[in-house]
């Protein structure tokens, strides 16, 4: 089986946001939980091939990570505009660069002592 790796994967952006279109924010909300839901499951149910029961906590915790990021962000914007509004900017930076190392993680279980 060939190694999937991020650059093999990734996907390159052709257009520009659009900043008028709208999203039901429950929606995301249960996608976010879904699929972090889901990742912790398949990681509780079988250790990916190379990694230790630590690995997989790592990996677990990276990803109820993702969690509360991303209910910080909803923390931050609940109350609209505000001089705190522009920290969800870098809580969504982190909750990329997080998604990028678990997927270096995922690589290799020696990324995981790197991390550490």
């Amino acid at each position: 089986m060939a190694k999937l790796t991020v650059s093999k994967i990734k996907h390159v952006l052709t257009a520009d946001i659009d900043i008028t279109q709208r999203f039901d924010v429950k929606v995301l909300d249960e996608y976010v939980n879904t699929c972090i839901t889901a990742a912790q499951n398949a990681l509780q149910s079988a250790v990916p091939p190379g990694f230790s029961d630590f690995h997989r906590d790592v990996l677990k915790r990276v990803t109820e990570g993702m969690r509360s990021a991303h209910e910080s962000i909803r923390k931050l914007l609940r109350d609209g505009p505000s001089a705190s509004s522009v920290d969800a900017i870098t809580v969504a930076r982190l909750q990329l660069e997080t998604l990028y190392c678990f997927c270096f993680l995922l690589q290799d279980s020696n990324n995981v002592a790197r991390f550490l």
